[in-house]
């Protein structure tokens, strides 16, 4: 037995410090994927270590619903049903759960729409719009690109084209509102 296992524990060793075997964890292999939300992130906080998002967005009210602002920098990490956003400045992990047959695009392609490298700008937002986006609303008058920056990318299994009249929300895991826009591309109401 022992000629056996020495081998392999020496074997073991110089594998790990030549680095093809490595303790680290998967978070640790992801610290290059620095981002920016561009969008309001909507999540549930159950507990401190159970923080949860979602692609139909959830955008409440309920109990421990949050908001991301957006221009938070956070880390992308790997998660089995879709990734994990983790908080530079607070090291808060919130597990965002994503279904690319909901969201027709597959999980890069939805990543590099909710998120970017570099800040983005809130200027060419309305005071209105902006009004929105701080308290996760979409408000009478405000564009779509300051409701989606309230709101969050909407789900295409509900909202199949952004040029639609209606954007459908999930407020709950059961409910939904719709936000109209008129001919301007302003809302008219939410219902």
């Amino acid at each position: 037995m022992k000629k056996i296992f020495i081998p392999i524990l020496l074997m073991f060793f110089f594998l790990a410090a030549s680095g093809c075997v490595s303790s680290k964890s998967e978070h640790a292999s992801e610290k290059d994927r620095l981002m920016y939300n561009k969008y309001n992130i909507h999540f549930q906080q159950k507990k401190a270590d159970d923080i949860t998002a979602h692609f139909a967005n959830w955008t409440g009210p309920f109990a421990g619903h949050r908001i991301l602002s957006p221009n938070t920098q956070i880390n992308i990490l790997p998660w089995r049903k879709g990734f994990i956003i983790k908080r530079m400045d607070t090291g808060q992990e919130i597990k965002f759960t994503f279904s690319s047959k909901h969201m027709a695009m597959d999980k890069e392609e939805y990543i590099n729409t909710l998120f970017s490298t570099t800040k983005i700008s809130l200027e060419g937002l309305s005071p209105l719009d902006l009004q929105g986006v701080e308290q996760g609303k979409a408000l009478k008058g405000m564009s779509k690109q300051g409701v989606m920056t309230a709101l969050g990318y909407p789900s295409a299994h509900m909202t199949p084209s952004l040029n639609e009249k209606e954007w459908i929300y999930w407020t709950t895991r059961f409910k939904t509102k719709a936000v109209i826009f008129d001919t301007a591309g302003k809302v008219s109401s939410v219902r």
